[in-house]
């Protein structure tokens, strides 16, 4: 969700960042006030399908980095400044998907804080409908195992093949079919004003799915665009039910947001699910070690846990990084990994990158060792 959602057809306005976007009154002059702002109701915006009193924060990887500890997000914090999270789950880069890398981490944590959480995964449309059915089923794999509250998201901002708009409404509708097939949960989804212009059919039914809308300094979207350009018979929805009103949002919980680096948005309730998808504790009482690999051509894996292969089986690929992660316990893991040409890597620990990526070098071996008072009760073998 890093492309700039203006787009070129928008006017450029000052932000202004208000603290609720309740709708409060509706005038006998025609006017709505949003926490303040008049907005005329017969301006050409789109409006929330439901009270939006929700604010939500979506992260990934490019807000904590997996190299140091230095930036990381604060989860008790960030549940007194957000009501909810949504969480990268995969990403692709040169048509390889890969798992975001800090999904698993921030995963957990949310669950520890008890904040509200779901994942969304970014969508490569192509005309090959199989194609869709594997992502579905990638998407589906990594969330099946977590107790997320919120409905899973599609974002739908990239058409790298260039596809036409009937094939990528027609790998959209391969995708969401497949994975409600998978969960018994449809999908809400992402994308922005330009993107939908360009590239969305509208003979295709959107609106048989939720809406998060990207936007940004406006003081609600759509607006500043001009109906010659794009008629609200171009916008596919009617009302959204979630608003990404800027990718410049500071909070203190996230440290790398200080320069204004952090997607926020306004959400409904329609966000909710009704039941989360499935009851995982955040603490069983049970030391767990998880762990996740770098594989040549294929880049991160899923996180494996209890004793599960990682990397592949006959197919002549080297491993290259590791991450491993030790929860529900007190202390912590370190190691360590013989790379070849460098020999033995620095110490690290606690879900952070052992080995190269990029460098084509094969990891040769690798020493675990516990700490702290996981080291008197617990061994590694």
């Amino acid at each position: 969700m890093d492309i700039d959602k203006r787009g070129t057809m928008y006017k450029k306005k000052p932000v202004h960042v208000f603290l609720a976007l309740a709708i409060s009154t509706i005038t006998a002059f025609g006017c709505m006030s949003f926490s303040g702002q008049q907005v005329d109701a017969a301006a050409n915006i789109m409006r929330p399908s439901d009270s939006p009193d929700y604010r939500v924060v979506d992260i990934s990887q490019y807000n904590d980095s997996i190299q140091t500890n230095k930036d990381n997000i604060d989860f008790a914090t960030l549940k007194t400044q957000v009501d909810a999270v949504y969480i990268r789950s995969y990403s692709h880069a040169n048509n390889v998907f890969c798992v975001d890398m800090q999904a698993v981490k921030y995963a957990k944590s949310a669950i520890k804080e008890n904040l509200k959480y779901g994942f969304y995964f970014y969508f490569l449309p192509t005309a090959n409908l199989e194609d869709a059915k594997t992502q579905a089923h990638l998407f589906y794999d990594f969330v099946k195992d977590y107790s997320y509250s919120l409905v899973p998201v599609l974002d739908v901002e990239d058409n790298t093949c260039n596809i036409s708009k009937p094939q990528l409404a027609a790998s959209v509708k391969a995708f969401t079919d497949e994975f409600t097939a998978l969960s018994g949960q449809s999908v809400m989804i992402y994308s922005f004003p330009y993107f939908m212009k360009n590239n969305f059919d509208t003979s295709f039914k959107w609106s048989q799915y939720k809406l998060w809308i990207a936007h940004y300094d406006v003081s609600a979207p759509m607006e500043g665009i001009s109906t010659s350009w794009m008629p609200e018979s171009l916008w596919c929805w009617s009302r959204w039910d979630m608003w990404q009103y800027t990718s410049k949002g500071v909070l203190s919980s996230v440290p790398n947001s200080s320069g204004g680096a952090l997607d926020l948005s306004y959400a409904t309730k329609n966000i909710i699910l009704s039941t989360p998808s499935t009851d995982v504790s955040p603490d069983t009482g049970v030391p767990t070690v998880s762990y996740q690999t770098h594989v040549q051509d294929y880049g991160w894996q899923n996180w494996r846990d209890y004793g599960d292969v990682a990397g592949t089986i006959g197919q002549s690929k080297r491993l290259e990084a590791i991450r491993i992660m030790l929860d529900n316990t007190d202390g912590g893991i370190q190691y360590r990994t013989h790379v070849q040409d460098y020999g033995w890597m620095d110490w690290t620990s606690d879900g952070l990158i052992s080995g190269t990526s990029g460098q084509s070098k094969r990891l040769e071996a690798i020493e675990i060792k516990l700490t702290g008072a996981a080291a008197d009760l617990y061994d590694v073998y």
